[in-house]
C-alpha cells in the first residue's frame, strides 16, 4: 500500500513538473494585421518553437490571413490551409509556415509574413522587426521573480511535502 502511494505522489509529481515546464517555455506570440491604414503583418517576420501560439490581432480593414507558397509569393498554396482562426498552435518541430492576405492587392502591396519554426530565423529580407515588448522573451517573469526559478522552487517544495 505505500509503495502505491509513492507511486502516485510520483506521478503527481512528474505532472505538475511538465505543466509548469510548458507554461514557463511556451509562448503567444502577436502579430498586427493591418490598422492605421498599413498594408502589413507586424512583425512580418516570426521565431517560433513547437508549443508556442502565433495570435493575429486585426487592427482594423478588411484582411484574411491564408498559407501561401513561399517567401513574399502572393500565390495560394496547393495545401491552403485557413489561419483565420486568430490563432495559430505549433505543432511541428522544425517548418517554415508562409501566409499572406488575400483581399484585393494586399499580397502584393507587403502583406505577407514568415513563421520560422524550430530554427533561427534567416537575414531578415523584409522590415526589421519591431523591438520585443515585455512578455515576449521564453521567460515569463512575474514582477522581478522569474517564473522559472518560481517553478524550481515550486517542484522542490512538492517534493518535501509528497515526500
Amino acid at each position: 500500500m505505500a509503495q502505491q502511494i509513492n507511486i502516485v505522489k510520483l506521478i503527481t509529481l512528474c505532472c505538475a513538473f511538465f505543466l509548469i515546464v510548458t507554461y514557463v517555455y511556451a509562448e503567444t506570440k502577436v502579430v498586427k494585421v493591418g490598422g492605421n491604414g498599413l498594408l502589413r503583418f507586424v512583425p512580418q517576420n516570426i521565431t517560433a518553437v513547437q508549443g508556442d501560439v502565433i495570435r493575429w490581432e486585426f487592427e482594423g480593414g478588411m484582411h484574411n490571413v491564408v498559407q501561401s507558397n513561399g517567401l513574399s509569393s502572393c500565390e495560394l498554396s496547393q495545401n491552403e490551409k485557413s489561419l483565420n482562426g486568430f490563432e495559430l498552435p505549433i505543432t511541428d518541430s522544425n517548418a517554415t509556415l508562409y501566409y499572406l492576405c488575400s483581399v484585393g492587392t494586399h499580397c502584393a502591396n507587403g502583406m505577407w509574413g514568415v513563421i520560422y519554426v524550430g530554427g533561427t530565423e534567416p537575414t531578415p529580407i523584409a522590415a526589421a522587426n519591431p523591438p520585443s515588448t515585455p512578455g515576449s522573451s521564453a521567460v515569463r517573469f512575474v514582477g522581478d521573480f522569474k517564473l522559472e526559478a518560481f517553478a524550481t522552487l515550486f517542484v522542490l517544495s512538492l517534493m518535501k511535502f509528497l515526500f
